[in-house]
């Protein structure tokens, strides 16, 4: 491996951990404010509530699995500078008309 490979990968899972985290406690926040008055009403302990949530995880991991992918890849992408747009832009321009004038010249009209 080389050390921009390792470094890319690096950043790339430091930033996949982090979007998981936060997705998997998001879910399992909102999971257990949506359960908590059935778990009061039928006076469940909080052993067997972490429990559950315990077991529920790997199906919750499944699910944002994808998600945390493709954020982490969406966050990884270099932004481009504004200030070189139009240096950006020009020279796609020049090569743009050169391999006009490129295609042009090999094609002559009979005659």
């Amino acid at each position: 491996m080389t050390i921009l490979f390792r470094y890319i990968l690096r950043e790339y899972v430091k930033v996949f951990t982090m979007c998981f985290a936060g997705l998997m406690t998001i879910y399992l926040v909102i999971d257990f404010f949506e359960k908590v008055r059935k778990f009061i009403r039928y006076d469940v302990e909080v052993s067997t509530v972490l429990g559950y949530f315990l077991l529920r995880t790997p199906a919750i991991s499944f699910q944002i699995a994808p998600l945390a992918i493709r954020h982490a890849e969406l966050r990884n992408q270099p932004v481009p500078d504004l200030r070189t747009f139009p240096l950006l832009l020009a020279r796609g321009c020049y090569r743009a008309l050169q391999s006009q004038r490129r295609d042009h010249s090999a094609v002559r009209c009979p005659g």
